[in-house]
């Protein structure tokens, strides 16, 4: 009775869900009232003798307890996934928002584990491995241009290809979508250096690969894509992958939620990692909240864009690594942050 009243305890400083509470609650009811009926016919000579037959209607009553209470827990998750999830165009049940924490425009990302890379993608997607991650809040969407002009007005920053296209050297900057009067769409045309400059700008930082993988997959275990592994003719479409006619940047949060709530991960722009590439770093990764390799030359990017064809994703793209020089910038490369728990 006490070591099930400690784990509802334990559940409850882990918050977990409502359901689990009630199931434990009769668990633990069932068992002390099994123990209170068995005890009416207690001798009164020794109140503390419990006969065999006594000890043996416990053990019957805890372990029907244990059969329901586990058995209402299947149903209530099952009922849960259901409600999450609804069918769609591509003939499979694309998840939506799963008991979304969601605060300024940042959702919350539980701490768990999850198995990184794949099993047969290239050699530096391999091999899969354990990773366990501490909780963190992730922005929903990329960081649009109206919140990099925001960040700009207010330090007079100049980002690393403004610097690189001033006086004969011509080319599009982040500003060019300022003239175009697309303030919603996800900021571009930005390095690695600018990211991490907004990122403490806005006290945030940039999502380590490991934490960006693992919020991509919306907690579904080790399926290619953010809704699962389905690929259908329909999906390019749907994630703003490149499509046989031209294909645009959409603005921030234009496609599909995974379970955890954030939108536009697999597809519309790439997004900037904290981490340092290394072609072999999952050979010897760190198993709790990995970081990447010390130094290094690239920048790890993450997800697909608007200008990935699909051919180039046969696994998917919640294991597809990306890496760039830290001051190149492009067309179909943006950012989103994240914030520690504290």
């Amino acid at each position: 009775y006490f070591f099930i009243n400690h784990l509802g305890e334990s559940e409850r400083r882990l918050e977990l869900e409502p359901w689990h509470f009630l199931h434990l609650k009769i668990l633990r009811n069932s068992v002390f009232i099994g123990y209170l009926w068995t005890m009416e016919d207690q001798p009164t000579h020794n109140p503390h003798h419990v006969t065999p037959k006594q000890i043996a209607i416990i053990f019957i009553v805890l372990v029907l307890g244990l059969v329901v209470g586990f058995k209402l827990i299947s149903l209530s998750e099952k009922r849960q996934a259901r409600k999450h999830t609804r069918p769609s165009g591509l003939g499979h049940a694309v998840p939506q928002t799963f008991l979304v924490r969601e605060t300024n425009g940042m959702v919350w990302i539980p701490s768990s584990g999850f198995y990184m890379g794949s099993t047969n993608g290239p050699a530096h997607q391999q091999p899969q491995h354990l990773v366990t991650l501490n909780g963190f809040w992730m922005d929903k969407t990329e960081v649009t241009v109206g919140q990099f002009k925001a960040f700009v007005e207010a330090t007079g920053y100049i980002t690393t290809r403004e610097h690189q296209v001033t006086g004969a050297n011509t080319g599009a900057t982040w500003r060019t979508a300022l003239r175009e009067s697309q303030m919603n769409r996800p900021v571009t045309w930005v390095g690695w250096a600018d990211a991490v400059a907004y990122a403490r700008w806005a006290e945030k930082r940039l999502p380590t690969e490991a934490e960006w993988e693992y919020a991509a997959r919306g907690s579904l275990d080790r399926k290619a894509w953010p809704w699962g592994n389905h690929f259908g003719p329909q999906t390019n479409q749907i994630e703003n992958l490149k499509q046989s006619s031209e294909s645009t940047l959409k603005p921030s949060g234009s496609y599909s939620g995974n379970l955890y709530g954030l939108l536009d991960m697999a597809g519309n722009v790439a997004e900037w990692c904290e981490d340092w590439y290394g072609q072999d770093y999952y050979q010897h990764s760190a198993k709790v909240n990995p970081r990447g390799p010390i130094t290094g030359q690239q920048r790890v990017l993450r997800g697909a864009s608007f200008l990935t064809s699909p051919i180039d994703l046969p696994l998917g793209v919640n294991s597809w690594r990306r890496f760039a020089m830290p001051e190149d910038a492009s067309a179909d490369v943006g950012f989103r942050c994240v914030r520690n728990m504290n």
